[in-house]
Order: structure tokens, then sequence, then C-alpha cells
């Protein structure tokens, strides 16, 4: 999943935008009807971009909504390190707890828990991780693989094999997608 609601704030905020854009959608396409341009190719385009934004605002309310009604028992994680941080969130929400409630059980301030979802726990150590999984009562387990594509063997020093390199476009591009707010 791409980009998720961390709160009630954000979930209210992509209602209304949705909302907005059920409008929007609802006058292009009367006035596309109107017009009598049904074959209008733009006028189209306009149309399944606004559709398509609306399913993904939806598929987002959807999802919060679930992991708020603690119907989630399972979140599945494909790269561990990749999708780690939002896991947290999106475990966080499905028990129920607020910024502030975590923040208390770790022993922190809300605005420390709020910053370190933002920033897509970037500056978290692995010990903090591990506090953070072990009180939302997260259970990581799986296993490794092994890439050939990103052996060190044989490379120069600093140097950065291709694979790594879209591994970490990759984290960049999630933490970027947390950050949206």
């Amino acid at each position: 999943m791409g980009v998720i609601l961390q709160n009630e704030r954000q979930y209210e905020f992509t209602k209304s935008q949705l909302e907005k854009l059920e409008a929007a959608y609802q006058e292009a396409k009367d006035r596309r009807d109107e017009q009598g341009d049904v074959a209008d190719i733009g006028k189209n385009a306009q149309l399944n971009s606004l559709m398509f934004l609306m399913d993904d605002l939806r598929a987002q309310m959807a999802d919060y909504e679930k992991l708020r009604a603690g119907q989630v028992k399972s979140l599945t994680l494909d790269e561990v390190l990749v999708e780690l941080p939002a896991m947290l969130v999106r475990a966080r929400i499905a028990r129920g707890l607020t910024h502030k409630q975590l923040a208390q059980a770790l022993g922190t301030s809300e605005q420390q828990v709020q910053k370190d979802e933002a920033g897509g726990y970037s500056k978290a150590s692995l010990e903090k991780l591990r506090r953070v999984s072990d009180e939302l009562g997260v259970l990581l387990s799986g296993k490794a693989k092994l890439s050939t594509s990103n052996a060190v063997k044989g490379k120069a020093k600093g140097s950065i094999s291709p694979g790594a390199r879209a591994n970490r476009a990759a984290r960049r591009d999630s933490l970027a997608a947390l950050r949206h707010e």
C-alpha cells in the first residue's frame, strides 16, 4: 500500500477531498454529456483521472476504517525494512492507540511519536523499532533472502550495486509517501 492515513485528522481531510473530487467528477461528466462529447478523448481522460483519484482515496479510507475497527489481524510485509515504518503506523491504528497513548507507553512525547511516524522512522534505532513493535504487540517473523545482485564481493569501496540503489530508491519513495501530510 502506498499512502496511508495516520490519524483522524488525515481521515477527515481525505474524506473532504473525496467529496470535492466526486463533485468535480459529476460536474465534468454532466458538462461532457450536455455537449454531446461522449467520445472526446480528452474529456474521457479527465474523467478517468478523477475516477482513479477517487478510487485511491476510497481505498485509503477503507484501509483506515478496517484498522480502526479492529478488523485487521495481520499485516503483510514483502520487504521488511522498506515496509516496517508504515506497518507500525497501521498497527498503532489497528490497536486503537493515539499518538499520545503510544508515547506514554514508550515513555516519550506525543510529538516524538508523530515525528517518528511522519519521518518513516528513518532516524529510529533498531532498539527503538523493537520497543515500538513490542508495545504494539507486533511479532515479526520470516526469512531473509540473500540476493546475488546485491553481493559486495569484488566491489570497490563505497560503490553501490544497481540492486542496492533500487532498494534505496524504493525505501525513499515509501518514506516520501508517508510524509504526504
